[in-house]
């Protein structure tokens, strides 16, 4: 899907205009218009309409088609509130658990090889940690937008106590992301 066609569904679904999205942005009425009807739209500037049209789905759309990062579970199958998203992460935490424990993930894991009748054993056990990966991140993001926070802002925040406590090497960090942490 276009970047365009996103941020189009995301004006309608908020009742903003293009007028309104230059506005505030500082963009040309010729700009707004390539954004939202011709397709090119920088990254940059993807963000900034998104971030204003303050919009979940838009959010997550646009990260999921441009930055390849993962959607996070949208579907009619649980409810949209807190306590149906805590049932069915703890679900998806203990079904995950439960095969680590039960295929002996940690010993194939420890092993460092597997044969062919543990691959199916890797194969169900890494389809189950997904879908607990995916529901954490999704309540994740639930809490981010109750502290009116993105994910990224929170994890730039957290940046400085990974490198200290050795998660993340300040060597490879982005010179965006060394940054960031010499600000604080």
């Amino acid at each position: 899907m276009k970047i365009s066609t996103i941020l189009k569904d995301g004006l309608k679904r908020t009742n903003k205009s293009q007028k309104e999205i230059g506005a505030v942005n500082h963009f040309s009425k010729s700009a707004v218009s390539n954004y939202f009807n011709k397709g090119h739209v920088p990254t940059d500037v993807a963000i900034d309409i998104a971030k204003q049209l303050d919009d979940y789905d838009t959010s997550n759309s646009v990260a999921s088609e441009w930055f390849d990062i993962l959607k996070t579970f949208d579907g009619d199958r649980f409810e949209k509130d807190a306590l149906s998203m805590d049932a069915f992460t703890d679900f998806e935490n203990k079904q995950s658990h439960d095969t680590y424990v039960n295929d002996s993930i940690r010993k194939l894991i420890a092993d460092n090889r597997v044969d062919e009748d543990e691959e199916a054993s890797i194969d169900n056990f890494i389809d189950e940690e997904l879908d607990n990966v995916i529901m954490r991140m999704g309540r994740l993001v639930a809490l981010c937008k109750l502290r009116h926070e993105t994910l990224m802002t929170v994890f730039r925040n957290r940046m400085e106590y990974y490198v200290d406590e050795h998660y993340m090497s300040k060597e490879n960090l982005s010179k965006s992301q060394r940054l960031t942490m010499n600000r604080k």
